[in-house]
């Protein structure tokens, strides 16, 4: 997971323009208010929390009888609304973990692409300045022949002079797509970094539940939070993805046409 920055520097940030600054603000302003969110949740005590889910349940099996033509007793409704609060909470918990993955998936991919951005404006720089010296050198070659051996310089060296600064541009080019190439992650690398950071703030939150009255902590929940930062990271992905596709098939449209 090398190359794969956790936060953006300085000199990126500085460099990066007005677009791409409010991006990454706002995805860190994503992920700490999913955060905050998860903890707001976790310090309830048992009787809200209770209170809370019970009032969901009962309000979902009320939408699910009216869409019935049969309308099930008073009595009936609640044991069904009891026997659903266990999954529907921890359907709460997968899905407030997924979007925090989601959420820090986003910020990972920010901060990459603008220290991406950042390489790469120092590398158009380098060859700028490596076509600079190539051309000086080419120059003080032909001066050279010029005034030492007027009589050998014809069309074929100066050809020569030519294809050689070109080859030797081409090579500091090649070398600078071959370090970005490199530097080019996979998706897995953010997705497992996402997934140690959603696990570790997992096991800090059943952790915080354990001195919350009436909470308990419950190695099972930890699995249940980190499954659902996982399906927000692929389901990120797969989004992100499939935009680029979109993207790429509008390039080729306009290119063809």
């Amino acid at each position: 997971m090398r190359g794969l920055p956790f936060y953006v520097k300085r000199e990126a940030f500085a460099r990066a323009d007005t677009r791409q600054r409010v991006a990454y603000i706002l995805s860190a302003v994503l992920v700490i208010t999913m955060l905050c969110v998860i903890f707001r949740f976790s310090a309830a005590d048992a009787t809200h929390s209770s209170h809370l889910s019970e009032g969901v349940c009962i309000r979902l099996v009320r939408e699910l009888n009216s869409v019935f033509p049969e309308q099930f007793p008073k009595e009936k409704l609640v044991k069904v609304a009891e026997a659903i609060e266990y999954p529907i909470r921890k359907c709460a918990h997968f899905t407030e973990y997924a979007v925090l993955g989601i959420t820090v998936n986003l910020y990972l991919w920010m901060c990459y692409r603008m220290e991406m951005l950042l390489s790469r404006k120092k590398k158009a720089k380098d060859i700028q300045r490596t076509e600079g010296k190539l051309q000086k050198t080419v120059k003080q070659k032909a001066v050279v022949q010029e005034n030492v051996l007027p009589e050998i310089r014809n069309i074929k060296e100066k050809v020569t002079a030519q294809e050689s600064a070109t080859q030797e541009t081409e090579i500091a080019r090649q070398t600078v797509e071959n370090t970005e190439q490199k530097m080019e992650l996979s998706i897995w690398n953010f997705i497992i970094r996402a997934e140690i950071f959603c696990a570790l703030y997992a096991c800090s939150d059943e952790f915080h539940q354990y001195f919350v009255p009436g909470r308990s902590c419950k190695f099972f929940d930890v699995c249940v939070d980190s499954t659902g930062a996982f399906f927000g990271a692929l389901l990120f992905w797969g989004m992100y993805s499939c935009l680029s596709k979109r993207k790429r098939q509008e390039i080729f449209r306009v290119d063809g046409c």
